[in-house]
């Protein structure tokens, strides 16, 4: 007699989050064409997959703070 193990996937600590521009827009509080603009700009990275676009969060925050414009400095 057979028994089979129920297989289940492996434990990841650091998933990536995964976001739609719609989702990234919100989290952001910037329109979906910002996005658009900041991805055509190389401000942004994103995975396409065939006519999707995903947004992995952790990588967005590194690439946003990669570009961040220091403190204004008094003339």
């Amino acid at each position: 007699m057979e028994t089979t193990k129920e297989l289940k996937p492996p434990q990841v600590e650091n998933k990536p989050v995964l976001l739609s521009k719609r989702d990234l827009s919100e989290e952001l509080h910037k329109s979906c064409r910002t996005i658009e603009i900041w991805v055509k700009a190389g401000y942004i990275s994103c995975i396409k997959v065939g006519r999707s676009v995903f947004f992995d969060r952790d990588q967005v925050m590194a690439d946003l703070r990669r570009i961040q414009i220091g403190p204004k400095t008094k003339l």
